[in-house]
């Protein structure tokens, strides 16, 4: 039996199901009152927003800016400056980039993004 070049195994590969735009509007949890600015078709793919974002249970959480460094970057989340691994109203900070910052709480994973 001859071996299968890479070009034939991708060809006869399945075809990925179609991508689908997750509704915005909040689940049976209610914890997503404001609409992301972009979505994925991944279940656990972070919900993105631009600056702000306002969730259930009156939790606002505020982008001021980013201090961005290849060593030690911190963000402004809520007036309150914050690194990787610091928490502001039940999320921790999981990454910051220059343009963004990755939150997660033990529900829901987020990105605020600069305008």
């Amino acid at each position: 039996m001859a071996d299968r070049t890479l070009v034939e195994e991708i060809a006869s590969a399945e075809p990925a199901p179609p991508k689908t735009t997750p509704d915005p509007r909040p689940g049976p949890s209610g914890r997503q009152t404001s609409s992301p600015v972009e979505s994925s078709s991944a279940a656990k793919a972070p919900a993105v927003f631009v600056s702000q974002a306002n969730l259930a249970g009156d939790i606002q959480l505020e982008l001021g800016g980013i201090a961005w460094s290849e060593h030690r970057p911190f963000v402004l989340i809520n007036g309150k400056v914050l690194g990787a691994g610091d928490r502001v109203r039940g999320f921790t900070v999981v990454s910051i980039e220059p343009r963004q910052v990755e939150l997660q709480s033990p529900s829901e994973s987020l990105i605020l993004k600069l305008k």
